[in-house]
């Protein structure tokens, strides 16, 4: 069995949440402030946690790093080494069956020990809740071998074991209290994890801020708790948000999307702000099998039609990198991001090769926090005769609307994952983001990944490579831009934060542990 850290040839795991500003509910005051030279740390966040506090199902919730410390440990050069659990690995070959080891000294916020049994309480949790993240692991059993191991036993081979459980993103990694699993109504509103940090229920307003207090079990106390206080304060108008940090009425916050233009202002008025990568934009196709997307020389005529440095400049005031490859944390690859240049001639000769000299028309599903983004690219198709009827959804309906077929298309951003997610919602059987029949498949995406479920690590992102070019050749969606995510902070309260190539979940996972200065 392997042990200790593992390092493939890739960078860290990726952030959880699709339409990430989007999601929850929110307030626009912003509070009060903390008193001069405590420990409290304030940070204002432009969502509520979404759709509650429970790991596994949370997909936004960017406090869980403070409150379930994950069983294994991301580390920024990709390294997974020791977290809750003290050494791990595979049992044999194939990818199937994986142990882990418990350290001895952990307990969990409501002081009940972390070790197997609980573990293997979590696991079976996971495996069979609903959430948007419980098809990351395909759990046939799970095996309590002594005290402090547990061995599962998976249903369907998986390469990504210790990455999904670095992850608190991704929900399996976060394990919460048996206690509290045995009560998911009290786990919706408090995570019961065995973090630094535990929820203080008498001091958060659900949708408007939460307060994180040391937890008094946790095993490394001395080097992880850094603050007296965390608090959540949710401040969705972008102009109260760059006067909260302004004023000391927040430390700091996450800037992308619509809260960019703030930066610059931020940092004029002696804000510090330190950037890593995130999401990628993608305008989705929904019908592969009839209508104009169901040909490739449509869906490629969209890319070469995409003005992507302008698109970017427009939404992002520059922060972000175009691109027209899906960018991946296993397969990607820089040779694949500029294949489909700006050249609108070629797309208009390609349309017409379709059947589409004067173009055609698509209802295209929207996001109001996606509406500069959506008002570009739909520029863009204008010049090649493609008309964007734009079509402003809730976030929590767009992905209905368009499984439906009621919307053809898609703007949305996509969070930077691995192909074993990415298979499963764009081209797996019964994928997420299609409204093609199961039936659809692509046999050559299909060959190459089935190969890649039980190959060693560096065959697997070798594999993983050709279906992320064969997807790109296919012009399965339409890449935009990678975009930034940008921390704002004050730089008399924050030792400095260093920007870093390093993607989202990293960054995220260590937003809530930042130091005092």
């Amino acid at each position: 069995m392997v042990r200790r850290s593992l390092k493939p040839a890739i960078v860290p795991f990726l952030a959880a949440a699709l339409l990430l500003a989007s999601c929850g509910t929110s307030s626009d005051d912003a509070g009060g402030s903390s008193a001069a030279g405590d420990r409290t740390l304030t940070i204002g966040a432009a969502a509520a946690p979404f759709p509650n506090l429970n790991p596994a199902q949370a997909l936004f919730a960017s406090y869980l790093p403070l409150t379930n410390q994950s069983i294994l440990t991301l580390e920024e050069d990709g390294t997974i080494s020791p977290g809750l659990a003290e050494s791990f690995g595979y049992v044999g070959e194939g990818n199937t069956t994986f142990q882990l080891t418990f350290r001895q000294d952990a307990k969990f916020s409501d002081g009940s020990q972390v070790n197997a049994a609980a573990a293997k309480t979590w696991f079976e949790y996971m495996a069979a809740t609903p959430g948007p993240f419980q098809a990351a692991l395909k759990v046939g059993s799970v095996d309590v071998v002594s005290e402090w191991e547990v061995r599962l036993n998976l249903a369907e081979a998986n390469p990504l074991v210790p990455w999904v459980l670095s992850s608190w993103t991704q929900g399996w990694g976060g394990i919460a209290s048996p206690n509290a699993v045995a009560d998911p109504d009290g786990l919706a509103t408090n995570p019961a994890g065995a973090g630094p940090y535990k929820l203080d229920p008498a001091e958060t307003v659900t949708g408007d801020h939460y307060t994180f207090v040391p937890n008094e079990f946790y095993f490394d106390a001395d080097s992880r708790t850094r603050w007296d206080k965390v608090v959540y304060r949710v401040i969705s108008n972008p102009s109260t948000l760059l006067q909260a940090v302004q004023t000391g009425q927040v430390d700091m916050y996450l800037a992308g999307g619509t809260t960019f233009p703030t930066v610059k202002t931020a940092e004029s008025s002696g804000m510090a702000t330190a950037s890593f990568v995130g999401n990628t934009d993608l305008l989705f196709f929904g019908n592969l099998e009839t209508g104009p997307f169901s040909d490739i020389r449509v869906r490629q005529a969209v890319n070469y039609a995409l003005d992507r440095e302008s698109i970017n400049q427009v939404t992002n005031v520059g922060y972000g990198t175009p691109t027209s490859a899906l960018t991946t944390l296993d397969g990607d690859s820089a040779d694949l991001r500029g294949r489909y240049g700006h050249d609108p001639e070629r797309a208009r000769a390609l349309l017409a090769e379709a059947g589409y000299p004067n173009g055609f028309a698509t209802n295209t599903s929207c996001a109001a926090t996606n509406l500069t983004q959506c008002q570009a690219i739909a520029q863009s198709l204008m010049d090649i005769g493609i008309t964007m009827k734009i079509e402003v959804d809730q976030t929590s309906s767009q992905l209905q609307l368009f499984q439906s077929g009621q919307r053809e298309t898609f703007v949305a951003l996509w969070p930077v994952n691995y192909n074993l997610f990415n298979y499963a919602s764009f081209w797996g059987g019964k994928a997420t983001f299609r409204v093609s029949t199961p039936e659809w498949n692509d046999p050559e995406i299909d060959a190459a990944f089935q190969k890649a479920l039980t190959a060693p690590a560096d065959e697997s992102i070798a594999l993983m490579h050709q279906v992320v070019e064969r997807a790109q050749e296919q012009a399965y969606f339409a890449p935009v831009f990678d975009i930034d995510q940008i921390f704002v902070y004050d730089p008399d309260k924050i030792a400095p934060i260093a920007s870093s190539d390093s993607r989202f979940a990293y960054s995220m996972a260590r937003l809530n542990l930042v130091e005092p200065k």
